[in-house]
């Protein structure tokens, strides 16, 4: 048996006799190793979700002079809402990683992104105090789950790269390159743009005296992160973005205020959310592998972080040894991680941070580097507090037993992400055989009941089958070009049957009774109409007509012979299963 005294023995060879850099290097393996472990270790089973189906398939055929050529064009026509880089960092990593291994490759590349973040942040907390805070602050930050996505490949690729540049300019800002730190920043702006708020906090990240000079200084700098992000929104309502253009300008102030009070709150409940999750769940083999064997690899690091006191070169004093001195030389820290992560919450328009399942926990994204300051330096504080009293053990069980289930969950995240693959397989492999007569200018139809059966059942944290599924068939084939109109599948909602039928016969597809896109949104005619309904959890098609409200209506009568067969396009590999 491995004693307290014999691991005291080891840790000189594992950490303080190891120079101070590779320490870091340790650090930083063990923690990209845990966040492959919670989020990627079963990724050769994922797919592709929501987004992903619009601009990844089609990036993935490009070869990569063209898409460094559309890259281009999509920059200088500020497409994507005038913030071009985002869909701009997907398309390139997506071609870069469908050539590396097609569809696991592209996972290759969201884990590489994701990765030199948490590399990024360990480094700027380990220049601005000791390796101890910087393993248990990225610790923090690797097992951030108020926020479900960071797999998905549109925010893996698109979203976590302005994370990236936030880190970036917020090293420039501590290292004195400050001209180079605003210019990254004002990047952001022109990405994903909810990670911008977090550069106010910048000046709270350098230790010094909080005389005039300082308050001075903070001023400064907040007039000009403010200038940036006006000029952009002005810049953006200008040029007619209807995101910017559609807000009010008493919202554009009250919204995020509010956001920024209730978005840390909401960020607590989430982490309870998920704890209670893993316990429900902890039955399962996969949870009880995942948190028991967490809570080994966890205790483990805990005891073989370097734990001397180091003095921080911003602070330019010894250590004292105290508790008392370690929550002086925290202060800071503390202080700039409330603010980032009240911040966090600062630009989210189209989500609302009581969001806590599904691709809307988008809206945790940006407070995930505020929340990880916080939450680790509370973990070293407590470490250090039942050290100083020498029942150091029962530091490390509160520290793993409050971090442990946040690993398990990692697990049922994974299991759902498979889940959501496995039910847009299933669908479209069920669905294609009946449909092949689909024309153009011809609606498909599905019962929502369909989704709730035991093969083809709604994902908890990411969303299969829904908005985005009426720009999938034309990807399974290769439809003619002289079709008129692409034949579109359309989810419809609860309680669609109430509002669907107009009063000239015609079927009103909008926001009330169809998932889709705005652009997609029609009237159609029942006779262009296919209608799948649930039979007894089987998808079957209605071959001539049936009542709504009274009204008979009549659909497409199934006749396979009004078109010939099309070729397969370039998702069916991916999509349609072998055996059904």
């Amino acid at each position: 048996m491995v004693t307290m005294n014999k691991i005291r023995l080891l840790k000189p060879m594992l950490g303080l006799k190891i120079p101070r850099r590779w320490q870091g290097v340790m650090l930083c393996v063990f923690l990209v190793a845990l966040f492959w472990l919670i989020r990627y270790r079963y990724s050769g089973r994922f797919g592709l979700y929501e987004d992903d189906l619009t601009i990844i398939p089609a990036a993935g055929q490009m070869s990569f002079p063209e898409v460094l050529k559309y890259i281009g064009q999509y920059i200088i026509n500020l497409r994507g809402h005038i913030r071009p880089l985002s869909d701009s960092f997907i398309y390139l990593f997506s071609n870069i990683g469908w050539r590396l291994g097609g569809l696991p490759g592209l996972y290759i590349m969201g884990f590489a992104v994701e990765s030199i973040n948490i590399c990024l942040l360990f480094a700027l907390v380990a220049r601005l105090s000791n390796l101890r805070l910087a393993a248990l602050i990225t610790l923090a930050y690797v097992l951030y789950s108020a926020d479900t996505t960071q797999a998905f490949l549109t925010h893996s690729l698109g979203v976590h790269p302005s994370i990236t540049l936030l880190l970036v300019s917020l090293h420039c800002y501590v290292s004195k390159r400050r001209v180079l730190s605003y210019l990254l920043a004002f990047i952001i702006l022109f990405s994903y743009e909810t990670p911008f708020p977090l550069f106010f906090a910048a000046p709270l990240l350098v230790a010094e005296p909080w005389d005039k000079r300082r308050w001075l200084r903070i001023g400064i700098h907040c007039l000009i992160v403010s200038a940036m992000l006006i000029g952009v929104v002005l810049f953006r309502s200008y040029l007619g973005d209807s995101r910017v253009a559609g807000l009010r300008h008493l919202k554009i102030i009250l919204e995020p205020l509010g956001n920024m009070l209730y978005g840390p709150f909401m960020n607590v409940i989430a982490y309870g959310t998920r704890v209670v999750e893993t316990m429900k769940n902890f039955s399962t083999p996969g949870v009880i592998v995942f948190t028991v064997g967490g809570a080994m690899l966890l205790v483990a690091f805990l005891i073989l972080i370097p734990d001397h006191r180091e003095a921080s070169a911003n602070q330019g004093v010894k250590p004292s040894g105290t508790l008392l001195a370690d929550i002086r030389s925290l202060k800071n820290l503390a202080i700039a991680g409330l603010a980032m992560l009240a911040l966090g919450y600062a630009m989210i328009f189209t989500t609302s941070p009581a969001d806590l399942y599904g691709r809307a926990t988008r809206a945790h994204t940006a407070a995930g580097v505020g929340a990880a300051f916080l939450s680790g330096i509370a973990a070293y504080l407590l470490l250090e507090y039942f050290k100083n009293v020498r029942v150091k053990w029962v530091g490390l069980v509160l520290v793993t037993a409050m971090c442990a289930p946040l690993i398990g969950f990692g697990f049922l995240l994974q299991a759902d992400y498979i889940r959501a693959w496995q039910s847009q397989q299933r669908f479209w492999t069920a669905l294609l055989p009946m449909i092949s007569d689909a024309g153009p200018d011809d609606v498909i139809l599905v019962e929502p009941g369909i989704f709730y059966t035991e093969r083809i059942n709604d994902s908890t944290y990411i969303e299969a089958n829904t908005w985005n599924m009426p720009r999938v068939l034309n990807q399974l084939y290769d439809y003619p070009i002289d079709f008129t109109s692409l034949p579109r599948v359309f989810r419809l909602r609860v309680g669609w049957d109430r509002s669907i039928l107009k009063a000239n016969g015609m079927l009103n597809l909008d926001e009330r009774t169809v998932y889709a896109p705005p652009s997609l949104l029609k009237n159609v005619s029942p006779s262009d109409v296919i209608f799948m309904q649930n039979n007894n959890g089987n998808m079957e098609r209605i071959t001539d007509s049936f009542v709504l409200n009274g009204e008979t209506v009549n659909v497409k009568p199934y006749d396979p012979e009004t078109q010939p067969p099309f070729s397969e396009g370039f998702l069916h590999q991916y999509m349609i299963l072998s055996t059904p």
